[in-house]
């Protein structure tokens, strides 16, 4: 069974109801990007209904190998090793 969201994953969500512009600017980017404003509650919920099987398709889709670009600095680098950490 998963736990619920801990405070710290849900971290916007108390400050949200204490800040009037903050709860305004929530507002205003649900309607430009949702067309609806969400209650602090349906927010929680949705976040809380998020399982592991959900994450990995996202990850799935966003994390390919042929996609994937690094930056390594260092004096001893090594461009095999870096591929290799990259592929697996």
């Amino acid at each position: 069974m998963r736990e619920p969201a801990d405070e710290h994953q849900l971290a916007g969500a108390p400050v949200l109801r204490d800040q009037d512009a903050l709860l305004g600017q929530r507002h205003g980017e649900q309607l430009l990007t949702k067309g609806r404003v969400e209650t602090i509650d349906q927010f929680v919920a949705a976040l809380e209904a998020v399982d592991a099987s959900q994450i990995r398709s996202v990850a799935t889709d966003i994390f390919v190998n042929d996609r994937f670009h690094c930056a390594a600095v260092g004096p001893d680098l090594n461009e095999d090793e870096i591929a290799n950490a990259l592929s697996g």
